[in-house]
């Protein structure tokens, strides 16, 4: 699958976004980052101007360590707007925004600095990419009391999970908050890690739920699918995961491949016609000793369709009749 990680995520140009959980939040940050730094309508309004690359900002309301600040084309550690307000016109490329630094991490930026930032962005259509989390660069994390700290005026907000935590053994040395992961999972330190605890633990709303906001777009980022068996285990972990998350997306960025995205999808099956031109409503004919629009809909059923909504118009009742007890809904078209 040709996409690139912005694309897949389905970002807008100027997204406000956070990205939470383990195994790869850095590298998913920064790739969307430089994609977003790179794209058309900016690029072109850059180049009429003798500018560089347009600008995306990175901020964190968690820790960020030293090795990561590294990878912004600037870093501006500040407590205030003041260092941004003079840099206003010359802002280009990925820009890091922190707290001071404290020993080998950064400090989270502070709530007015941060709620500053989401108006300053959203006034020049910048992109705000923020880590709302930590995970000591695990592969699998849960969540402590205070964690993870999602600002409230998020668009999206993105769960990692590194695939490689599968089949690992359940201990502090392997995960991120070993005995919550354990509490939540429902299996016992020492044990193997299954695709069913991480489904619990990500689909629990003290796990992978947490402090999201009720009107932000969920994604669940299954990366680290470097080999077919991981990629294998994903489009399970998928399927599961996705009453829960508006997609799923597995990767693996270490390759810059986006293997696959899952989404909810509906049916919509048109059942308002009247035409007789076989004796009778063709909706309603036999077919295999059930009425035809019955038949299709335990079809689109079956194929796993997140819903399936049939219209009617002519004969109503008695379409509505043959679709009785099958989790359809029904809309009559006046």
């Amino acid at each position: 699958m040709n996409l690139t990680l912005v694309q897949a995520l389905r970002l807008n140009s100027s997204p406000c976004i956070a990205f939470v959980g383990a195994g790869g939040k850095t590298t998913a940050i920064f790739q969307s980052a430089r994609t977003l730094s790179r794209r058309a309508d900016w690029r072109s309004r850059a180049e009429a101007k003798g500018e560089g690359p347009s600008p995306v900002i990175i901020t964190a309301t968690s820790h960020l360590g030293a090795w990561q600040v590294k990878l912004a084309d600037q870093h501006i550690m500040t407590e205030t707007p003041a260092p941004l307000e003079a840099l206003e016109h010359g802002l280009k490329g990925v820009i890091l925004v922190t707290g001071e630094m404290d020993g080998e991490r950064t400090k989270p930026i502070n709530d007015s600095l941060l709620n500053w930032l989401k108006q300053y962005c959203s006034d020049h259509s910048i992109p705000l990419l923020i880590e709302a989390d930590g995970s000591r660069e695990k592969p699998l994390k849960a969540w402590a009391e205070h964690e993870p700290p999602i600002p409230a005026f998020v668009e999206t907000v993105v769960q990692v999970v590194g695939l490689t935590g599968l089949g690992r053994i359940l201990s502090d040395e392997n995960i991120h908050r070993a005995e919550i992961f354990s509490k939540l999972s429902g299996i016992s330190i020492g044990a193997s890690i299954t695709p069913d605890a991480l489904v619990r633990v990500l689909t629990d709303i003290g796990g992978g739920l947490k402090n999201v906001p009720v009107t932000a777009r969920r994604v669940a980022l299954l990366n680290q699918a470097d080999t077919l068996e991981l990629q294998s285990a994903a489009q399970g972990l998928a399927q599961a995961l996705i009453p829960a998350y508006h997609s799923v997306i597995v990767s693996s960025l270490k390759q810059e491949k986006i293997f696959a995205v899952h989404e909810p999808v509906a049916g919509i099956l048109l059942a308002a016609g009247g035409s007789t031109r076989f004796g009778q409503a063709k909706q309603l004919l036999d077919w295999k000793g059930q009425p035809f629009i019955r038949a299709v809909a335990k079809t689109a059923l079956e194929a796993g369709l997140a819903s399936v909504v049939v219209v009617t118009g002519a004969n109503a009742e008695q379409v509505e009749l043959s679709v009785k007890e099958l989790n359809v809904t029904v809309v009559t078209n006046e």
